[in-house]
């Protein structure tokens, strides 16, 4: 039986839904261009996955597709709930910002979303305001994990399970998540950094 890593099962997941380009795939699963093109290349040489068109699009093969859609049935232990706010000085701009956050959980295939509730947007200080609830359940930690990375809720309950073991495999895909997101927000802070630091010289 051929064993895939965990970012090469979120590949083939994000390709059930539809065909993508590489800077689809890397942008969506946050996995790194070189990581990412090394488990394509994988995906193709088993024959789960091709590419086609221009720009190349990848996308998963008809019977790997049903076996990925069956697997979708099996039930998610992991459950959790979350609270998402947003501030912004546009208000229409913060409507816009949480409804397409709230289109992409509900169609993300390593969580099933649920009792999704949004509240009203107040305005304070000239800055308009509002948050969503919801209950997510996952197959995996590690899915756990990147929901809270990915979607960066404000709050977080841990529901279910009460206990759990992680193995080896699932604890350190966790932990390059963790290390791969934070790694990306210290590069843009640093990139900020500097370009003020540009400006300020210039304003000298």
């Amino acid at each position: 039986m051929v064993d895939y890593s965990n970012n090469q099962a979120r590949i083939a997941k994000a390709l059930v839904r539809e065909p993508r380009t590489v800077e689809e795939l890397r942008s969506e699963l946050g996995i790194p261009m070189n990581e990412l093109q090394t488990d394509l290349a994988k995906l193709i040489k088993l024959k789960l996955i091709q590419k086609s068109g221009f720009p190349t699009k990848y996308s998963i093969i008809d019977d790997v597709r049903r076996g990925v859609m069956q697997e979708e049935s099996v039930e998610r232990p992991f459950k959790a709930h979350i609270l998402v706010e947003g501030q912004s000085k546009g208000k229409n701009a913060l409507i816009k910002a949480q409804s397409d956050l709230i289109s992409q959980l509900k169609s993300d295939k390593l969580v099933r979303a649920q009792n999704i509730r949004e509240d009203e947007v107040v305005e304070a200080e000239g800055l308009y305001s509002t948050f969503f609830e919801a209950d997510v359940s996952t197959k995996t930690f590690e899915d756990m994990v990147y929901v809270i990375l990915h979607y960066g809720p404000s709050s977080v309950e841990f529901l279910e399970p009460k206990r759990f073991e992680v193995g080896m495999e699932e604890a350190q895909g966790a932990l390059n998540d963790v290390a791969n997101t934070i790694h990306s927000y210290v590069g843009m802070i640093l990139q900020l950094k500097l370009r003020l630091d540009e400006e300020t010289i210039n304003i000298r």
